[in-house]
């Protein structure tokens, strides 16, 4: 179908829409547009008015989008990439044709996995740039559904309208303390006694903290947390001192680090991590190599390799 001129003329109306729900305000996309604010708002009651719908509601926190903004945010993500690929494809804007690819991971991932997993990918695309966010898995998931990266790895979590989640591997959970810690030689501890030990545990805004307090708190129990950390490194390193133990999974752990792990199955359902992107996305022919990529890899292999 040949394209009409009320349908272009959409086009610069849907841009000041696009960068309002990305910042949540008008001064932001203002300021993202080099606009002033009436030309931005003017725009925005134009799209409103052309489309028939209320698009936002003003809150305390700034603009949040309706049901149908929200349907419309989708679309608008799907022509951005589509004219995104255009421009670098044809070469004609020197930060289009730089091909980038941009990632968000948990810590634990972004430190461990994914290095390598990017190594391996250059190889055999050398003209890739990757900017890689490191985040709690919430904050991924607002990023990636606001369309500020292209992927997110992260922990199996419930998945808002719009986005996918791919499985890559699984995990057990497991206790780690210090091979002299007498609480680790006498078999799988109750949670009573974990709750009894000096713990680790990593910051209180990330998906694992949250899951082992909710289970102590199922059974009436609270663990005496002596050190909060959001880097897995810092955890490990403290344990291996003896200072404490953690509670961490089990993908994760290096290997003869003087540690003693004891498998939690009894009380933690195994964990999943994957692969979260958005399903309207349309994918450029490098974002779906690296897709496949991704899925394709042996991840076993690829954390012996990191560790």
């Amino acid at each position: 179908m040949i394209a009409q001129k009320k349908d272009c003329e959409i086009l610069p109306l849907l841009r000041s829409f696009y960068f309002i729900a990305v910042t949540g305000s008008v001064s932001g996309a203002a300021k993202q547009l080099d606009l002033n604010q009436p030309a931005v708002s003017h725009q925005l009651r134009n799209l409103e008015n052309s489309l028939g719908r209320r698009l936002f509601r003003r809150t305390r926190q700034g603009m949040e989008l309706t049901a149908e903004g929200h349907t419309l945010f989708q679309r608008a993500i799907r022509i951005f990439d589509i004219a995104r690929e255009i421009r670098s494809l044809l070469g004609k804007d020197e930060e289009a044709a730089s091909v980038s690819l941009s990632l968000g991971a948990i810590n634990a991932f972004a430190v461990n996995l994914l290095p390598q997993a990017l190594q391996r990918f250059l190889a055999s695309h050398p003209q890739t740039k990757f900017t890689i966010t490191s985040s709690s898995a919430s904050e991924l998931v607002t990023a990636i559904a606001q369309a500020k990266i292209d992927f997110a790895f992260l922990r199996a979590r419930p998945m808002p309208e719009g986005l996918l989640f791919k499985e890559l591997f699984k995990s057990r959970l497991m206790l780690l303390g210090h091979e002299s810690n007498p609480l680790c030689e006498t078999g799988t501890p109750s949670l009573a006694e974990i709750a009894r030990m000096p713990f680790i545990r990593f910051a209180p805004e990330s998906d694992l903290a949250r899951l082992i307090d909710e289970r102590f708190q199922q059974d009436g129990l609270a663990l005496k947390h002596i050190q909060d950390h959001s880097h897995l490194d810092a955890i490990l390193r403290y344990v291996k001192m003896g200072l404490g133990v953690s509670i961490v999974d089990s993908f994760f752990i290096p290997e003869d680090q003087g540690f003693i792990t004891i498998p939690l199955g009894d009380y933690f359902p195994q964990q999943v991590f994957g692969l979260a992107v958005r399903t309207e996305k349309h994918l450029s022919g490098l974002a779906g190599h690296f897709m496949r990529f991704i899925l394709a890899i042996d991840w076993e292999t690829q954390k012996n390799l990191a560790f």
